[in-house]
């Protein structure tokens, strides 16, 4: 009995208590600290982290902002071309021949294009760090034939745009097959400045399946002729059928050439020893590529 009232009695003050009908208990009181005796309020952990991170921030966009630019640059920066023509001729029998006319087109559309016409001693000096005009385009030529210089070197000298012709040392001046220049015609072409005359070997053969005496050989023999015709020294190399390893770049860089061309189907690179050139049916590849 005396439990069972009990129990009421704890359930009846228990319900008073929570429903407000008695006073709250009072709060204590704490003693109040004297202004000279408080330690100073460090910033909450919280402000410190958004106060860093917002440094950071500030750090990574300023640093975007300097960047940015130069990479936009960078993307938009000019991609040099190289096309390697062989021989221009009225009737085509191969695939690489290009007929007068059809020279005088895509002279015409890459010039149209914007296309800046460049010379190999401009190709060099942009691989030792001068900067080519945006649009620019190397027009070489491969195997000495005569065709050049009765169709297309007409043109070129009237434009004013200048060239190159890789030549096998080997056959100038050959009739069998297809003519090739003479040497007095290589002299004059020289002497006139706006093609450079330049090596290709002396016979001709891909240079990858040769030894590496005889690959020395094709390009110091090749060399030492065409500066004993021209009188002057020859900088500049192709690869015969674009063929080439690293023991072909070692010794033309070894015998003293400034850059060698092979025939890869792009832009420009970094090595002056593998220079890309597209073949000249695919000169609308080559100014497509160069815009990207």
């Amino acid at each position: 009995m005396h439990r069972a009232v009990s129990s009421v009695v704890e359930r009846l003050v228990y319900t008073e208590v929570a429903v407000g009908s008695n006073p709250s208990p009072p709060i204590p009181e704490f003693p109040t600290v004297p202004l000279s005796e408080r330690v100073p309020v460090v910033e909450g952990t919280e402000n410190l982290r958004g106060k860093t991170q917002g440094k950071a921030w500030a750090l990574i966009i300023g640093t975007l902002m300097v960047i940015l630019p130069l990479f936009l640059a960078l993307l938009a920066s000019p991609r040099p071309v190289a096309l390697t023509y062989h021989d221009v001729t009225p009737r085509k029998t191969v695939w690489f021949d290009c007929t007068p006319s059809e020279f005088r087109s895509q002279i015409d559309a890459m010039a149209k294009a914007g296309a800046r016409f460049v010379s190999l001693a401009q190709v060099e000096a942009a691989y030792r760090g001068r900067p080519l005009p945006t649009g620019a385009v190397a027009i070489t030529f491969a195997d000495n034939y005569r065709g050049f210089l009765n169709y297309a070197y007409p043109l070129l000298k009237a434009r004013r745009i200048p060239c190159a012709m890789f030549v096998h040392t080997g056959f100038v001046g050959s009739k069998a097959g297809r003519p090739k220049m003479t040497w007095a015609e290589l002299q004059r072409l020289d002497r006139e400045g706006l093609c450079t005359v330049a090596s290709q070997t002396v016979t001709h053969r891909s240079l990858d399946a040769l030894s590496d005496d005889e690959i020395d050989r094709e390009l110091r023999d090749s060399k030492a002729a065409l500066e004993a015709h021209l009188g002057h020294p020859v900088r500049y190399l192709a690869y015969p059928n674009g063929a080439y390893d690293a023991q072909c770049e070692a010794s033309a860089r070894g015998t003293g050439y400034a850059l060698a061309f092979a025939e890869v189907q792009r832009p420009f690179g970094k090595d002056p020893y593998a220079v890309e050139r597209y073949v000249h049916t695919k000169w609308r590849q080559a100014l497509r590529d160069a815009r990207r």
